[in-house]
C-alpha cells in the first residue's frame, strides 16, 4: 500500500496563527497589586524556551494606523463657514492648552457634547 505524499518520510512545516489575547485567556492571573500580564515579546521567548517555536510577533490593529491622530473633546461654538454652504467653523475643547478650531461638515453638531475628530492629515476607518 502507498502512503500518500507528505505523511510519513518528510519533513512537513506547519505553521498557526494564534491570538496573543486568546493565549492571555489560558495564562495565570496576576496576583493583585503584582505583576502586569506578560508582554507579547517575552510570552514568544518563554513559549520558544519550551519548545513551541515563535517565528514572528505581529502587531495587528482593527483599524490600519490605530486611531492615532483621533481627538475626543467638546464642541464650545459653531458658526457657519464663510466660503462654505455646507461646513461649520467649530471651536472644541480637547483638553489642550487652547481650544482646537476645526472645520466640520456635520449638519447637526452636538453642542455642549463629546464628539470625535480626526486631525490634520488623519482620516477615520469607514
Amino acid at each position: 500500500m502507498r502512503t500518500p505524499e507528505g505523511f510519513f518520510g518528510q519533513n512537513l512545516l506547519f505553521k498557526m496563527t494564534i491570538s496573543y489575547n486568546w493565549l492571555s485567556e489560558y495564562l495565570p492571573a496576576a496576583p493583585a497589586g503584582g505583576l502586569e500580564k506578560v508582554q507579547p515579546e517575552r510570552l514568544s521567548q518563554i513559549l520558544t524556551s519550551i519548545g513551541l517555536e515563535v517565528e514572528a510577533v505581529e502587531h495587528y490593529e482593527s483599524h490600519q494606523g490605530g486611531l492615532k491622530g483621533l481627538v475626543v473633546g467638546e464642541v464650545l461654538t459653531c458658526e457657519k463657514h464663510p466660503n462654505a454652504d455646507k461646513l461649520k467653523l467649530t471651536t472644541v475643547n480637547t483638553g489642550a492648552s487652547e481650544p482646537l478650531k476645526i472645520v466640520c461638515g456635520h449638519p447637526m453638531l452636538p453642542w455642549g457634547k463629546s464628539n470625535s475628530s480626526a486631525c490634520w492629515r488623519h482620516h477615520l476607518p469607514a
